[in-house]
């Protein structure tokens, strides 16, 4: 697992997230930079906005969906990496 990734688990842990967002935002971060097929402290903001456009439009996944997974982004980039501001 990506070391990154290690530490988001435990920043949330430490923060006192249930084990089922744990879960659920590190998948999100690992689908994202799976989509784009990079590392996810690659991914920039507008990687993001053409996830979240495409997960809209193309794949017409729900407002809950997309909420979760711009949460799961913000929380990783703002806690773990530092590097993108949403």
């Amino acid at each position: 697992m990506n070391l990154t990734i290690k530490k988001m688990i435990m920043d949330m842990e430490l923060k006192g997230f249930s084990k089922r967002t744990v879960r659920t935002y590190t998948s999100h971060v690992l689908r994202i930079s799976s989509h784009f097929n990079l590392e996810p402290e690659k991914l920039s903001t507008e990687h993001i906005r053409i996830y979240l456009h495409h997960a809209i439009t193309v794949r017409k996944l729900s407002r809950a969906y997309i909420n979760i997974a711009y949460s799961a982004f913000k929380f990783y980039s703002t806690i773990c990496s530092g590097q993108v501001k949403l």
